[in-house]
């Protein structure tokens, strides 16, 4: 699967082998740095530091995404992306 593959190759030592997969990986996330610093200055968002945020949320997914793969997680797809958007945008903090 190549999902799969991506997931567990990008999580491995840089060699040549991996190069293409390392470069998709830095790509994804430097995308959602930039997502998150345009959320930011358009005041969509309020954090101290977009990078922190971008690359938590790309963690985050990347995570889920190889623990529904490997059975280890079966919630509704849908449901797991709510989660995530509402940990995002409202916190985890109870209030």
């Amino acid at each position: 699967d190549v999902v799969r593959l991506y997931l567990q190759e990008n999580r491995t030592p840089a060699t040549t082998s991996t190069a293409g997969v390392r470069a998709l990986a830095d790509e994804l996330s430097d995308g959602a740095v930039k997502l998150t610093e345009a959320a930011v200055d358009r005041g969509l968002l309020e954090v101290s530091d977009p990078r922190v945020s971008g690359l938590a949320v790309v963690g985050a997914i990347e995570q889920l995404a190889l623990s529904v793969l490997r059975g280890q997680l079966d919630a509704p797809p849908l449901e797991v992306g709510r989660i995530v958007v509402s940990m995002v945008l409202d916190g985890i903090r109870v209030r």
